[in-house]
């Protein structure tokens, strides 16, 4: 509707036809409406459209990261040592720095708690990303443990992909590392950065077979777990 004065239109002007009343965006901090364009007096304006959820090839995820979980009894012994050995030092230099070296850790010192944080600015919630992320990353177990397994001079076994990066290997290397008695060595390696190679190799007296399955029933199993968590 034109009218005789200049106005501004913004996403709340636009109605939604549909069961989803919220899929048009608002400022993600303030929660206002968004700015789309100023209309001349006697100006009007008439646009349709359609909304499409692109699964791949867009993000919807505007932060996501992760730390090592602060072990707060660690985190007050450890402050309280700094505190006697560098009298007269800033505690601010403790608070925000090396409190991270207070992680919560199992029993060979390694970082067994984690902090994700997950914000969205699409139309699916950080949750649901969360889930499709696990199911991602569940997929791409399942298709790893398929590839072939050949030997180096070694006799290490080896399994290469040009598809996945540190993510799958890192989760690789630690849950088969963890697992008493499957193998005597495992490590995994990206050469080069430019280099779309992941390298996974392993040790076994039994068969290679048995340790990549090992790996894909923990990494489905952790998975699950994390996701009845959410």
């Amino acid at each position: 509707m034109a009218s005789p004065e200049t106005r501004e239109i913004t996403s709340d002007d636009f109605v939604v036809a549909g069961p989803r009343s919220n899929v048009i965006l608002r400022d993600r901090d303030l929660g206002t409406p968004l700015y789309f364009l100023t209309l001349k007096p006697n100006e009007a304006l008439h646009i349709e459209c359609g909304l499409g959820l692109a699964m791949t090839g867009a993000s919807q995820v505007c932060v996501s990261t992760f730390r090592n979980h602060i072990d707060e009894e660690r985190a007050k012994l450890d402050r309280d040592s700094f505190l006697l050995s560098r009298s007269g030092e800033d505690v601010r230099i403790f608070d925000n720095h090396l409190v991270q070296r207070s992680y919560a850790r199992d029993e060979q010192d390694r970082p067994n708690h984690f902090d994700f944080t997950v914000e969205s600015i699409g139309v699916q919630s950080a949750k649901d990303l969360f889930h499709a992320a696990a199911a991602v990353l569940k997929k791409k177990v399942a298709e790893f443990v398929k590839l072939p397994v050949s030997k180096d001079d070694s006799g290490a076994y080896v399994v290469e992909t040009t598809t996945e990066g540190h993510t799958l290997g890192a989760l690789a290397q630690a849950i088969i590392y963890d697992a008493p008695g499957l193998v005597d060595f495992v490590s995994y390696r990206i050469d080069h950065p430019l280099t779309a190679k992941l390298i996974l190799q392993f040790r076994t007296k039994g068969k290679p077979e048995a340790v990549l399955e090992r790996f894909r029933v923990e990494a489905e199993a952790l998975c699950e777990t994390v996701l009845q968590s959410v």
